[in-house]
């Protein structure tokens, strides 16, 4: 092997190297930031496939385009969240419902097994788990999910407004 091949590999090392301690060092930046560039992307090609649609055989003007496909996006994001949060508020309401549905599911399963207090002794092994802790999970993952929703859209709002004048920046450059 000769000196530059080995130069070669050994600079081709170092910087696989360094370009993987980048990424699990930042990767609490860059997630958030990839987020951002597949919902710009996805804002892009509905701003482009709007303006290719033609009224009276003239295309919208650029502004408009883009604002609809930002408009359509916050849009699909709105009606997600509706639905899982009404999803969640169906399923604590109908709590009740769930819990005789399941103490009756323990009455025949414990009639089939053979084994007279199968409920109690769940409930007992159940009863060592920490509600707190739990709860405080949760809420931990929700606050880590909206500080990254912040995140998302402190990077998606640079991206939008830095895509108009990218092109000059780079020539510039």
């Amino acid at each position: 092997m000769s000196d530059s091949s080995l130069s070669k590999t050994a600079n081709l090392s170092i910087i696989l190297v360094v370009a993987t301690a980048t990424l699990i060092f930042f990767k609490d930046l860059l997630k958030p930031l990839a987020v951002a560039l597949i919902i710009w992307y996805i804002i892009r090609a509905l701003q482009n496939f709007i303006g290719s649609i033609k009224v009276k055989g003239r295309a919208s003007p650029r502004w408009l385009s883009g604002t609809l496909s930002v408009v359509f996006i916050y849009l699909i994001l709105q009606v997600t969240i509706n639905l899982i949060v009404q999803n969640l508020t169906q399923i604590l309401s109908n709590y009740k419902t769930y819990q005789d549905t399941f103490e009756i599911f323990f009455q025949n399963a414990s009639n089939f097994i053979g084994i007279a207090d199968l409920e109690e002794r769940l409930m007992g092994s159940l009863e060592g788990i920490n509600l707190q802790a739990y709860l405080n999970g949760v809420l931990t993952s929700l606050t880590s999910i909206l500080s990254n929703l912040i995140i998302v859209l402190i990077y998606l709002v640079f991206l939008l407004l830095e895509e108009v004048s990218f092109k000059q920046k780079i020539k510039t450059f």
